[in-house]
């Protein structure tokens, strides 16, 4: 099993790292990755139109230069990607073992991972 730090573990639940230790190496689990996403302007009134459209396109591109880092770590575990693009709220499903899991955790681009159910 790949060393943990205590900030890669701190970004699972403990009742969900319970669950991954408990399974076989190779045994894989459908988990939900939360990007760890730049804060969005303070709003004062509401966004024109044109502006949300920035703000979300801003948002896609972000996120979708975190997926190499992301993709690279599935790649070495054998584990995959099912979201073909993060949702705007910076998060995507991912199917892996607990050594990919891990791994994710120990990005810094990532947030948490919380268990699929």
């Amino acid at each position: 099993m790949p060393k943990k730090s205590a900030l890669s573990v701190a970004k699972i639940s403990p009742q969900f790292l319970a669950r991954l230790n408990a399974l076989r190496d190779d045994a894989a689990v459908q988990a939900i990755v939360l990007l760890q996403l730049p804060p969005g302007p303070t709003l004062v009134k509401r966004q024109s139109p044109a502006a949300r459209a920035d703000a979300i396109a801003t948002t896609r591109h972000v996120a979708a230069q975190m997926l190499n880092d992301i993709d690279a770590v599935l790649a070495a575990h054998q584990g995959e990607r099912i979201s073909s693009a993060p949702i705007l709220l910076g998060s995507l499903v991912i199917r892996a073992n607990r050594a990919a899991i891990l791994g994710l955790a120990a990005l810094p681009t990532v947030k948490g991972i919380i268990e699929d159910q």
